[in-house]
């Protein structure tokens, strides 16, 4: 609403206050299937993607009945090569883990499967929580996989709980207020890792102090961006992403 209206929403706000509707591109088609056709929404378009038998190119696949498993999307696209990390049903920044037998759902966009997580041998771990990425829930499981402690949780000051146990709203996407405060509780904490989930600019603030503090830094999406070659979540920088992982690669 921001950046094309100029409109400026409370985290209260839905799209209407703006006198608009926000769609996906799939959302829309099927609004069109349901008016044009009487088609109920039993159907979905999704991807296949990550360590796949053959390469992890995308598998699109088209109207798959809602009701088929991950693991029977999974086979068409080739079938999982070799030992894995874990299954997303949904993106990098805010799906969730899954399991082979699960259904697939009418919001189920994309089923990712990734590589082995980095194990941290029990090291200490703070969690910068944002409204960007998933909750605390989901990445105290990621530090659980990687097999570390999890003894500080922090959350970015403009990430607003409108109500007890809702998402998070950021207050000013996209304008990041600088995370310095958080890395050095992190630090007071004795905190060797951190794991953050936020967008490419918070992220950036992070980085300003973070590893200046002995901070290494794990981004929630790291194990996805590796598996599918994409550029990890660090800096604004393109020119040089730094991979800090325990074997120092």
């Amino acid at each position: 609403m921001r950046e094309c209206l100029g409109v400026n929403l409370t985290t209260m706000q839905l799209p209407s206050a703006a006198r608009s509707v926000v769609v996906n591109l799939e959302t829309a088609a099927k609004i069109a299937e349901a008016v044009d056709e009487k088609k109920p929404c039993i159907t979905k378009n999704l991807t296949v993607r990550g360590k796949i038998n053959g390469g992890n190119a995308a598998h699109v696949f088209m109207d798959v009945p809602v009701g088929v498993s991950v693991g029977e999307l999974i086979e068409k696209a080739g079938g999982i090569d070799g030992v894995y990390g874990e299954i997303i049903m949904g993106g990098a920044f805010t799906g969730k883990s899954t399991e082979l037998d699960a259904p697939i759902t009418k919001t189920t966009g994309g089923i990712l499967v990734t590589i082995e997580f980095p194990d941290l041998h029990g090291a200490n771990v703070g969690l910068l929580v944002c409204a960007c990425g998933g909750s605390e829930e989901r990445m105290r499981e990621i530090a659980q996989k990687m097999n570390g402690k999890v003894v500080s949780v922090c959350r970015c000051k403009q990430a607003i709980e409108n109500k007890p146990g809702a998402p998070l709203k950021c207050l000013r996407p996209g304008n990041c207020p600088g995370q310095v405060k958080n890395n050095m509780q992190f630090k007071k904490d004795k905190c060797e890792y951190i794991i953050i989930g936020n967008c490419s600019d918070c992220s950036n603030t992070v980085m300003a102090s973070g590893p200046k503090m002995g901070l290494k830094v794990f981004h929630q999406t790291d194990h996805v961006m590796r598996t599918v070659g994409h550029a990890l979540y660090r800096t604004l920088r393109v020119s040089k992403q730094v991979d800090q992982l325990p074997n120092g690669k």
